[in-house]
């Protein structure tokens, strides 16, 4: 449970930095779309399941032949876990309850704001009198021309299109055509959808505002330079497209506009600078620095997920019971004829045949059978832990795991037996550090 708030907390700290950088890197290249296509993935890495592993099959080197159990007198020690209520996961079950219940809530408004926009999509009427490789519909109102659909866009126009000026008429096709070719249209549909996922990072919700107007940043330039447009006329037909969306205040947030509600005045002032100016910035020395901080940036999600991958391994405290109920029956060090006078190297638990058995910290599984160690051990799980710690369970009944699996703390990697040389059925642990044996109950106590 601590891993999963400290990787959260990292993940929100990545993404703020990245975000704020990217920003950055936007004022010098703000038509730079990719470079917040970078900023996404590379905010999204340290979440990926993949791991680094160098250590995944080391065998301990210290096990005697003949380091049997032996049953003896029950010990007694009050530790019942059954009985204790785990707190961790009941926080971890409303924790998950809340995030689906806010994504339900917003896939359900914005299913709303769909089904409201297709009402009045079926208002439209279609244009039949152009050459446009799009269908061209006029709405029943005054909005700023839109694309939407997935697989077949649309173009929507607004009521007065056709009293427009002609050149103003050219520009908004030009427009709403480019944001087709450059298929942004499914671009903020996964922009929305990702944001809605990850709703409770707002540093998302800030790369999806970025991303819109670089995209529209982009359409402008593409827009005025491909077509080779007169800038002045082009900043005309945007102010009256502007004050036609600021009229009627309906909007999707899975349509691509002439103009959009993630842009603030300010963003209009410097849309309409750039095209006056013709400053598009597209090949330009600029779009160097975004490559090199989307280069940096990746690098350093891969080197945050390499440590937050580490973190699996890294406490030493919280360890887990490997028995539900500890009742001990031979203690670590115990000297007995059965194992020829030689101390105990581990602790023997009492327990009944298909009891579980539960991994006492996370790690890697590097034994699950019955010949890698001496025979003595019967089946046998080893699993390595961080920082030099390793714990073997013998005598098992059952293997639920195998080699190379990732465990974690408490969970069942197989069953109490009396596989091997006992005398009765136990759970035989043992915990190693750097190759040396420690007492399991020194760890188990601190709990």
């Amino acid at each position: 449970m601590e891993r999963f708030f400290i990787v959260m907390l990292i993940w929100q700290s990545l993404t703020a930095v990245l975000f704020l950088i990217g920003k950055t890197v936007a004022k010098k290249s703000p038509t730079n779309v990719c470079l917040w296509w970078v900023v996404l993935g590379a905010s999204f890495i340290p979440l990926l399941p993949f791991e680094w592993s160098y250590n995944q099959y080391v065998i301990p080197e210290l096990f005697e032949i003949g380091s049997a159990s032996v049953l003896l007198q029950s010990q007694f020690i009050p530790q019942q876990l059954q009985q204790t209520i785990d707190w961790q996961h009941i926080l971890l079950i409303v924790l998950a309850s809340l995030y689906a219940c806010v994504v339900v809530h917003k896939v359900t408004q914005l299913v709303k704001n769909i089904t409201k926009l297709h009402a009045l999509l079926a208002c439209a009427e279609k244009v039949d009198d152009t050459n446009s490789p799009a269908k061209l519909f006029l709405l029943p109102l005054n909005l700023s021309p839109f694309v939407y659909g997935l697989i077949n866009p649309r173009i929507y126009l607004p009521r007065d299109f056709r009293s427009l000026a002609k050149a103003e008429q050219e520009v908004l096709l030009l427009h709403e055509l480019t944001h087709i070719r450059q298929k942004d249209h499914i671009a903020v549909f996964i922009w929305r959808l990702v944001t809605i996922l990850a709703w409770f990072n707002p540093f998302i919700a800030k790369m999806e505002a970025q991303f819109v107007r670089a995209m529209e940043y982009r359409c402008d330039s593409l827009t005025v330079a491909t077509h080779q447009l007169d800038p002045l006329v082009y900043v005309r037909s945007m102010l009256n497209s502007l004050k036609r969306s600021i009229a009627q205040s309906q909007s999707s947030p899975v349509t691509t506009s002439f103009t959009s509600s993630e842009m603030s005045l300010a963003d209009y002032k410097r849309r309409f600078s750039m095209i006056a100016t013709e400053s598009t910035l597209i090949g330009n020395k600029n779009q160097l620095v975004g490559k090199l901080f989307m280069s940096t940036a990746l690098v350093t999600s891969l080197l945050v997920q390499f440590y937050i991958s580490n973190l699996a391994y890294s406490t030493e405290t919280g360890w887990h019971v490997p028995v539900k109920t500890l009742k001990v029956n031979a203690n670590f060090g115990h000297v007995s004829s059965f194992r020829n006078n030689r101390p105990h190297g581990g602790t023997d638990f009492h327990g009944h045949i298909g009891d579980p058995v539960l991994a006492i910290q996370t790690g890697r599984v590097a034994v699950a059978d019955s010949q890698t160690l001496p025979e003595n051990y019967g089946n046998v799980v080893v699993i390595n832990h961080a920082n030099g710690y390793q714990s073997v369970y013998a005598h098992l009944d059952e293997v639920f795991v195998e080699q190379g699996q990732k465990v974690f703390n408490g969970e069942q990697i197989g069953t109490v037996g009396e596989s091997g040389r006992v005398t009765g059925p136990h759970l035989h642990l043992e915990i190693l550090h750097n190759e040396k044996r420690l007492d399991p109950m020194s760890l188990l106590r601190k709990e």
